[in-house]
């Protein structure tokens, strides 16, 4: 896989990733439950150090983003740490606003497209196409429909950071002759993308610990510690992503 994100960036790609969903400072995992990831659901638990690697986020040339909640929080199922994290981003969060009616509800998570087929194998939808959950949105338009689902996680929030970068390059890139579009060094995408974004301070206590589910009780799982400044930290990394800054544009 190095070989690959190596490959990628020296011909131009900006690498962006996941930070991962696991809760864990990607500096101090302990465990990993979530490999090998294929063939399906052979997945098990086994103790690991920081010598083993969370791919492609903790691969060279990769900005790590990690997810905030609609309250600017770190997402309670975040991965993070001072090592890896690069931006933040917005990746959704059941769990915020604890106390509120809005606390467990679908709209503290990310709207996305989201295939049919996947919602019928789950019965997110009945025979008839028809929703039964309120996660889940149908849109049509001429008898064509298309589906769209709340979701929560890292994967949420690397296509933010995503699209910045893509504005970043419409932007300040130079004409690709070889390829047509515009081009632009990854390393100075990176550049522009974690300047331009705006600093988040550690929260106080800087331990943290996480209200989920819906006993809305103290969940041990997702307690986590922020290291750092406002500038750089384990949380956010240099700031939450923000698009119009990252054009030269004023807020």
């Amino acid at each position: 896989m190095q070989r690959a994100l190596t490959y990628a960036h020296f011909r131009g790609v900006t690498l962006i990733g996941s930070a991962g969903n696991e809760a864990t400072d990607l500096g101090r995992p302990e465990t990993d439950t979530s490999s090998p990831d294929f063939p399906p659901d052979i997945a098990y638990e086994r103790p690991v150090d920081n010598s083993c690697l969370v791919l492609p986020t903790e691969g060279r040339f990769v900005l790590s983003v990690t997810a905030v909640g609609p309250s600017g929080r770190k997402s309670y199922y975040s991965s993070y740490g001072v090592e890896q994290a690069e931006v933040a981003a917005p990746g959704g969060d059941a769990w915020d606003y604890p106390g509120t009616p809005q606390y467990g509800t679908a709209g503290n998570r990310i709207l996305s497209t989201y295939p049919e087929s996947v919602l019928r194998e789950n019965e997110l939808i009945d025979e008839a196409g028809n929703p039964t959950t309120p996660s889940v949105i149908r849109n049509c338009d001429e008898g064509v429909c298309g589906y769209y689902a709340y979701l929560q996680g890292t994967s949420m929030a690397s296509p933010h950071a995503a699209g910045v970068a893509a504005l970043i390059v419409s932007e300040y890139g130079r004409d690709d002759a070889a390829r047509g579009g515009l081009k632009m060094r990854p390393a100075v995408v990176g550049r522009v993308l974690r300047g331009t974004a705006t600093d988040i301070a550690c929260p106080e206590p800087r331990d943290v610990q996480y209200i989920t589910g819906a006993a809305a009780t103290v969940n041990p799982a997702y307690d986590a510690t922020c290291e750092g400044g406002a500038e750089f930290n384990g949380f956010f990394g240099h700031g939450l992503v923000d698009a119009v800054a990252a054009v030269g544009g004023q807020e």
